[in-house]
C-alpha cells in the first residue's frame, strides 16, 4: 500500500479534531500542538520536510539528538517522541500509512536517567505553616480599611492552600478547580481530576477550622466590592475569579523562600504530593492505598514517588520490621 500523502500540519489539525471528540482536555491538545509544531519547524528548516510521505525514522532520530545537544533532559526529549508517535498512530488509524510504514516503528525511547525526587522534611513543612500563620496574625493586627481586608483575605487564603496541599496531596490544578460544595468538613471531592477521574480524599478538622476563617475574611473583603461577582471556587483572586495554577505556584515558591525552607528542593505545589506520599507511607498506607489517594492510573507512577524515600528511613523501617528484632524468644 502506498502512502496517501498529506501535509503534516493538516494531519495535526485532523488529529486535534479527533482528540477533542475523544474528550481530551484543551490543555493536552495544546501541549501536543506545541511540541509537534516545534518538530515541524525543525523538519522544514533542516530537511525541507513538510509532508507525511517525506518523514523518515532518521529525521525523528536526528531531531531527538538535536534536542539532547541543546541541553534537554532525556524525559523532555521523550515527550516529543510521544507526541510524534501519537501523530503517526493517528495517520495509521486513518489509513494514510500502514503499520509497517509508520516512521516511529524503528525509533526507540531515549534512555532516561533515573532521578530521586526529594521531598520536604517535617521541619520545612512546619516552617511554611508557621510563616503562613504568622502572616495571618500580622494581618489581623492591621485590619483597618479596605486594604486591611484585602491583605487578611490573601493571608487566610494562602494558609488554607498550604494546609490543603499538605493534608490531601492534591495536584495544584485539582486544588484550583475545587468548588465550594466539593470541600466538606470531612473530605475533598475531586471531580473530573487528571484523566477525568473522580475521587475522594479525607481532610482533617484543621482544614475545616481554617476554611471558616478564610470564608469570613473573603466575605469581609468582597462585601466592600459590590461590583464584583465571586466565582464558585474555594480559591479566588482579588477580582473574584478562580485562582490560576501559575499564581498558586508563585505563592508556594514565595512562601517556601520566605519561610527559609531547603532551597535545594524544588519549591512547587507538586513537592507537597511527594511529602504527602512519604507521610502516608510512614503512617502505614500501602502502595495501593496511595494510588487511590493520589489519583494515579498506574501503580508504576505511584512507585516513582516512593523512590524519594531516604536511605535512613529505609534502614529505620528495616530495623522495625526485622524478623529477629520482633521475635519474642523466651530464655530457658
Amino acid at each position: 500500500m502506498l502512502y496517501t500523502d498529506i501535509l503534516l500540519a493538516d494531519l495535526l489539525l485532523e488529529m486535534e479534531i479527533t482528540d477533542k471528540a475523544r474528550g481530551l482536555t484543551d490543555k493536552t491538545v495544546k501541549k501536543n500542538r506545541k511540541f509537534l509544531l516545534m518538530f515541524f519547524r525543525y523538519l522544514d528548516s533542516e530537511y525541507s520536510v513538510t509532508s507525511l510521505r517525506e518523514l523518515q525514522p532518521v529525521h525523528i532520530k536526528q531531531f531527538m539528538i538535536y534536542k539532547k545537544n541543546e541541553g534537554a533532559a532525556e524525559s523532555y526529549v521523550n515527550v516529543f517522541l510521544r507526541c510524534i508517535r501519537a501523530l503517526c498512530k493517528y495517520a495509521e488509524g486513518e489509513c494514510y500509512i500502514t503499520a509497517e510504514q509508520n516512521p516511529t516503528l524503528r525509533v526507540k525511547w531515549m534512555k532516561e536517567q533515573k532521578r530521586i525526587i526529594r521531598a520536604w522534611s517535617d521541619e520545612d513543612i512546619i516552617k511554611m505553616i508557621n510563616y503562613s500563620e504568622q502572616k495571618v496574625r500580622d494581618r489581623r493586627k492591621k485590619l483597618t480599611g479596605k486594604r486591611g481586608a484585602y491583605s487578611l483575605f490573601i493571608a487566610e487564603r494562602d494558609l488554607l492552600m498550604v494546609l490543603l496541599l499538605i493534608d490531601t496531596g492534591l495536584r495544584v490544578g485539582e486544588l484550583m478547580n475545587l468548588s465550594n460544595k466539593n470541600l466538606t468538613s470531612k473530605a475533598v471531592y475531586v471531580i473530573n481530576g487528571k484523566g477525568k477521574k473522580d475521587r475522594v480524599v479525607y481532610c482533617s478538622p484543621k482544614i475545616t477550622k481554617q476554611r471558616m476563617k478564610y470564608e469570613r475574611a473573603k466575605q469581609l473583603y468582597f462585601n466592600s466590592k459590590e461590583d464584583i461577582s465571586v466565582q464558585d471556587y474555594v480559591f479566588v483572586n482579588k477580582d473574584g475569579n478562580r485562582l490560576s495554577v501559575d499564581m498558586a505556584e508563585r505563592i508556594v515558591t514565595k512562601i517556601g523562600q520566605n519561610a527559609g525552607c531547603d532551597n535545594s528542593i524544588r519549591m512547587s505545589p507538586h513537592t507537597f504530593r511527594h511529602y504527602f506520599t512519604q507521610k502516608q507511607l510512614d503512617l502505614g498506607a500501602n502502595v495501593y492505598d496511595l494510588q487511590t489517594l493520589l489519583g494515579h492510573s498506574s501503580i508504576k507512577t505511584t512507585e516513582t514517588y516512593l523512590k524519594s524515600i531516604s536511605s535512613k528511613k529505609v534502614l529505620k523501617r528495616g530495623l522495625e520490621k526485622s524478623p529477629l528484632m520482633n521475635l519474642s524468644i523466651k530464655k530457658n
